[in-house]
């Protein structure tokens, strides 16, 4: 009886990871993403672009309506869930398959590490405004977020030593910007210029010349926090790894 019931079980495990790891799970979810996207963009005309993002991408679960009908719906966020287990069985599959099937699933590790890098950049990721004068002192942080503004406060001081903006000769158009600040810690100052396309990062903060105010008394500066910003590159590194296997395993296979 033990044994019929740990047989059952096996066969059970056995059968969900070949559901997990098939093509046709990878296929569903495309198909549906597609669907997804599609309903989402006949909803915003109604609801919004942030409302719509927030009910078909944002949420594991929600209610759409379309006509006046409301309907559950399966979110973006649990797609994005059910792709990483997909890629990550689909991987482990491959492992019994030498040096190529390594390949394959290190690319496989690699797609499924961007899914997640990009649920992470939404979740952890800080983005906001300062706003500085000339000589002022400040740690204040503008921050906009479905179209509700909120203020925060930076773990260090900016203070703003001088605004330069140069026009093209003979217009009022900028051709160029730059901020010249001092970043403020504890005692600890670090001078920085920021331009624009030439940011400056400082305690894991990077912050971009995005605009000024009051004729260019004023510099705006967009400040960024965002710390799985390195898995995408790593998930890159991992794919021309997964891809020079594979290369390599076809090569030797070729030569007998």
């Amino acid at each position: 009886m033990l044994l019929s019931l740990n047989s059952m079980f096996k066969r059970t495990i056995c059968r969900i990871k070949r559901i997990l790891a098939s093509s046709y799970l990878t296929v569903a979810l495309m198909f549906y993403s597609v669907v997804l996207i599609f309903i989402a963009t006949l909803s915003q005309v109604e609801i919004g672009v942030a409302q719509a993002s927030e009910v078909y991408f944002e949420s594991f679960f929600s209610m759409a309506e379309i006509a006046g009908m409301k309907f559950p719906i399966i979110g973006g966020a649990s797609i994005g869930v059910l792709a990483v287990v997909n890629i990550f069985f689909s991987s482990i599959k491959y492992l019994n398959y030498g040096v190529s099937g390594y390949g394959n699933s290190i690319i496989h590790s690699a797609l499924a590490l961007l899914v997640i890098s990009g649920g992470l950049q939404y979740f952890m990721r800080v983005e906001g405004r300062v706003s500085l004068r000339e000589g002022e002192t400040s740690n204040i942080l503008f921050v906009e977020k479905n179209g509700v503004r909120t203020t925060s406060q930076l773990p260090f001081s900016l203070r703003l030593l001088k605004f330069t903006k140069e026009d093209w000769q003979g217009s009022d158009i900028p051709k160029s910007f730059s901020s010249k600040i001092v970043f403020v810690r504890d005692n600890n100052n670090v001078e920085a210029l920021i331009k624009m396309n030439s940011p400056a990062s400082f305690d894991g903060w990077v912050f971009y010349q995005t605009s000024y105010a009051d004729g260019g008394k004023v510099s705006v500066l967009t400040a960024v926090k965002n710390p799985a910003r390195m898995l995408p590159w790593l998930a890159v590194l991992a794919v021309f790894v997964g891809m020079l296997l594979t290369i390599v395993a076809k090569f030797k296979k070729d030569k007998k």
